[in-house]
């Protein structure tokens, strides 16, 4: 039971702290994978637009992360900057030591508009870089997300998903000690069973327990159930079962068990 303590201790500190924290993260990385161009997030035939909308990025065919057939707009940040649009035949993009995004072209035209003149100039090149800056944003709490939500948030709403996500984390931690004490008994090798068949049971005791929570969890989300009846009566159900199998070894139940054995034969003897 010292191995399940501490074992409670880190899903606790799992369920408080480090699983919002790693959900958040990982939402914000997607967040800034969205907003910033990379290879794999470029369709072919497709506008992609970029950088607060000031970059646009049109690839007929990609093929090996090379670009074919491309057409860039880059749109002012500033009113004294010209607006440019560049046709090229090939293209590829590339990411820089401080995290940007330079779309490199090959053969193509240079539009340049100027907005002051009403004019525009043209430039051949043959080889052009353009720099797209890498923008980092924290992604904004999702009040529909509740895996990012710290646990003492929960405990303040009756949303049919929160008080889900409560109870699933709070039986994850009382989970570690209804194994614990589940596993103790069933840790028993038979040697004419072998080792795997007397882990057996065991096995699908935790498996089935994980299995009808997460059934519980997705009906307790829909409003279909009530999370503290039918979450909890489970892990109940599990503790009992852990229970008994703890004290049948006993004394006491030893001899409940001869008391009932010897009075049954009474009973047979007698009719």
């Amino acid at each position: 039971m010292i191995l399940a303590f501490f074992t409670a201790i880190l899903a606790a500190i799992n369920v408080v702290w480090l699983s919002p924290w790693s959900s958040r993260c990982k939402n914000t990385v997607i967040y800034n994978i969205k907003i910033n161009p990379i290879i794999t997030a470029i369709p072919a035939g497709r506008f992609q637009i970029f950088q607060n909308s000031h970059t646009v990025l049109f690839v007929e065919n990609i093929k090996h992360n090379k670009f074919s057939k491309v057409f860039l707009v880059q749109f002012p940040i500033q009113e004294n900057i010209q607006s440019a649009f560049i046709l090229a035949e090939s293209g590829y993009i590339e990411k820089s030591e401080n995290a940007s995004q330079v779309i490199i072209l090959n053969k193509g035209y240079h539009f340049e508009v100027n907005k002051f003149l009403k004019n525009f100039r043209i430039t051949n090149f043959s080889n052009f870089h353009a720099l797209v800056h890498y923008q980092h944003k924290e992604k904004k709490p999702d009040p529909n997300n509740f895996d990012e939500a710290d646990i003492m948030k929960l405990f303040s709403d009756n949303n049919p998903l929160i008080r889900a996500e409560l109870h699933w984390r709070l039986i994850i931690v009382c989970s570690v000690f209804i194994m614990a004490i589940i596993a103790v008994p069933l840790s028993v090798i038979n040697p004419r069973y072998g080792q795997i068949l007397s882990m057996l049971p065991a096995m699908l005791l935790y498996l089935m327990f994980f299995l009808l929570e997460s059934l519980m969890r997705s009906n307790v989300s829909k409003d279909k159930l009530d999370a503290i009846f039918w979450m909890w009566e489970i892990a109940l159900f599990y503790l009992l079962i852990g229970l008994i199998l703890n004290t049948s070894h006993t004394l006491p139940i030893r001899r409940i068990i001869v008391f009932l054995k010897s009075w049954y034969r009474r009973v047979n003897n007698s009719v």
